[in-house]
This record gives C-alpha cells, structure tokens and sequence, in this order.
C-alpha cells in the first residue's frame, strides 16, 4: 500500500540528452524523455542494455557523462535498487532499521508497515543481517511505504518475491495516485500497473535506442507485431 504524503504539480520529471559511457562503451547518448503526472512506466529491455545506469542518473546516484536531470518542484522520490541484498546490513532489528530513517514516526506505523510485509510480532525484533534476499526486499518496501513519496523509482523489485507478492505489488503500483518508473522482466507486474512502456533496445557499436510507447504492455506487443 503506497500512499504519497503529497500530490504531484504540474511536472514529474525531464531529462534532457543524457550521456554515459564505461570506457569505450556508450550505454547512453543523447536520450531525452518528458514524463507526465499520472505515467506509470515499465522500463524493459535486455540485460546490459543500460536499464539500470538510466535509474541511477535519475535518482542522482551516478553521474551522466553529460546532460540534465529536473525532477518537478512537487517531487517526492523513492527508490528502491536493484543491488538490495548489498545495501542492508547492520546488526539492528527490523523496526529500529525502519525507525532510523524517520525518527518522528509513530511506533504503530512502523509496525504495520513490517506488517504488511508479513513481519509479524516477534520477527520484527530479529537482526537485519539474519534476513534472506526476498525478505530485504520486502523490508525496503516496508521503508518506501512509510516514506510517503509521490514519484517511485524501482528497479527490479520482483528479484527474490513470489508470485502472491508479484501480484500485490502490482495491485498496489495500480492503485497508487502518484508516478512509477520501474525496471522489470516480470510480465504479471508490468501487466498490472503500467500506462507507459519505454524500451532500450540495444544498437550494435552504439548506445541503445529508445521506443517510448503510451499504453498498456498488451498494446505496446500488438503495436510491434503489427
């Protein structure tokens, strides 16, 4: 369940002739898009293609070789990474890993939150550390429900879930009032949330192409096929 604390303005996000290299490899070049209020996004494409390298110059955690970022004055971001499992650790329990991001919330919503997880009584005192992949991932939905955030960046969120999970997220991602941007192979998630689907399709000796398609996943396949 995903409730965002405030509504989105008039702009969600731009970016403008995005560039990014690793040595003699261009991943990305010159790659512009404009998203909306209200677009709920899949980014698909294969492996390596630069799914990933894109999210990070988005949510400022790598640095473009060159180009412009502008997130909306009303923008409130959460971000879930791929790498989760390498991310959380310490020795803490679940609920005073939640309580450190946020000081000021109440003790029952930190609880209900690890609820909604499956986190249940006893299990929420145990160690971040003692926590297999599937489990972390679910804790950092646990943290980006309690955030409140308008705009989600998520990359890869089904690693390690089950199908009941797969499909309450996607339930939830369709529910949710606010913007998606999420990195995904998963058919069922995509399927159930996403208005918009951007493609990079890889380009021999060059940087990836983008198709930017308005509509369902469904659509997006009829449209190539035709």
């Amino acid at each position: 369940m995903f409730k965002p604390n405030r509504t989105i303005g008039n702009e969600a996000l731009e970016c403008e002739n995005i560039s990014k290299s690793y040595g003699e490899k261009k991943v990305l070049e010159n790659l512009s898009l404009k998203i909306l209020p209200g677009d709920k996004i899949a980014l698909i494409g294969a492996n390596g293609v630069g799914k990933s390298t894109l999210v990070q110059i988005l949510v400022e955690e790598l640095q473009a070789d060159s180009g412009l970022v502008k997130w909306g004055a009303t923008i409130e971001r959460s971000y879930f990474p791929q790498n989760v499992s390498e991310e959380i650790k310490g020795e803490e329990s679940l609920y005073d890993w939640l309580r450190g991001f946020d000081k000021k919330k109440e003790s029952g919503e930190i609880r209900n939150a690890l609820g909604r997880m499956l986190f249940s009584g006893e299990e929420q005192e145990k160690s971040i550390n003692a926590l297999s992949g599937g489990e972390k991932h679910r804790m950092v939905l646990s943290k980006i429900m309690l955030e409140g955030g308008n705009f989600l960046v998520l990359d890869e969120p089904t690693n390690h879930l089950d199908l009941e999970s797969i499909i309450a997220l996607g339930e939830a991602l369709y529910r949710f009032s606010g913007n998606v941007l999420c990195v995904s192979h998963d058919r069922e998630l995509i399927d159930a949330y996403a208005n918009r689907i951007i493609e990079l399709v890889p380009v021999e000796n060059g940087a990836a192409k983008v198709i930017d398609f308005r509509g369902s996943y469904e659509e997006y396949l009829e449209s190539k096929n035709a």
